[in-house]
């Protein structure tokens, strides 16, 4: 079973480890620091307010990932502006 503490305390440790993480969009820029680093995806498949969970935890220790969304959720105006607000924190 998934916790949010145990994404927390793995997202503490990517950071002890020297490790940041890169959005898939930045991957194939030049000017980033590629020797240790992680790509951080998720599948949005139902429920967005999750995914901003997600998304609050890795800002709080400096991490952005990438969201996958499935477009039927795009049907539904307060799923957008959850993702909006996940957008807003720079993943």
């Amino acid at each position: 079973m998934f916790l949010y503490k145990d994404w927390d305390k793995f997202c503490i440790k990517l950071f002890e480890m020297g490790i940041s993480s890169i959005p898939v969009r930045d991957l194939l820029r030049e000017d980033i620091n590629k020797n240790r680093f992680i790509s951080l995806k998720h599948d949005v498949e139902t429920n967005p307010k999750r995914a901003l969970k997600l998304a609050q935890i890795e800002k709080k220790h400096g991490h952005l990932g990438t969201y996958y969304v499935q477009g039927y959720l795009l049907k539904n105006n307060k799923n957008i502006e959850i993702l909006k607000s996940i957008q807003e924190l720079g993943h």
